[in-house]
């Protein structure tokens, strides 16, 4: 092997090397927080609680039909347990073709990761959430809101809702009708 093509292989690998850490290239494939941290991100009450370090769920949703993804995560055995119940509401016709999609959740927030990364929506999709034995004390239910990680600004924005209600005394939270353009990290944080 020539000199020559030594060099240029180091170059490229040097390069190669350069641009991913430029991109910020890490083992995992998660998103990370925006560097301007405005919010704070809501919890389960019970730390001790937690469903699975991460639990993921995934279904085929027709580009033609639409559907939705819904489940609920347990938290505990007993009334007084943290629970999650999540919906996603794909419409027909807004996505350009047949797609699996997946939501995963951290098992100790309200933070979603919706997935694939980059999904937009031609009618935006919609969510609702209901949880109980989240820690609401000292929260302004006006200053609750969906908000989505937007990377390239480095902060969170609000995402239009129908509602969100609070009940301090017993944990329970409720978003109703949330606008989801396109998959991103999400999550329920007080501003």
């Amino acid at each position: 092997m020539s000199n020559i093509t030594k060099r240029y292989r180091r170059g490229l690998c040097t390069a190669i090397v350069g641009l991913m850490g430029l991109m910020g290239c890490t083992a995992t494939n998660s998103v990370e927080s925006p560097a301007k941290d405005d919010v704070t991100i809501l919890k389960f009450a019970n730390e001790g609680v937690i469903l699975a370090k991460t639990s993921t769920l995934s279904k085929m949703i027709s580009a033609d039909v639409g559907g939705s993804l819904s489940f609920l995560f347990p938290h505990g055995s007993t009334s007084e347990d943290a629970v999650l119940s999540v919906t996603l509401t794909v419409p027909p016709q807004s996505l350009s073709q047949d797609s699996e999609i997946s939501l995963s959740f951290d098992g100790q927030s309200l933070d979603f990761e919706f997935e694939p990364d980059g999904t937009y929506f031609s009618t935006p999709a919609r969510l609702d959430v209901d949880a109980k034995g989240v820690d609401l004390a000292g929260v302004n239910s006006e200053n609750v809101s969906l908000f989505y990680s937007n990377q390239a600004e480095q902060n969170w924005e609000p995402m239009p809702t129908d509602s969100v209600t609070i009940i301090e005394n017993t944990g329970h939270l409720r978003l109703v009708n949330a606008t989801i353009p396109h998959f991103s990290r999400y999550v329920l944080a007080e501003e």
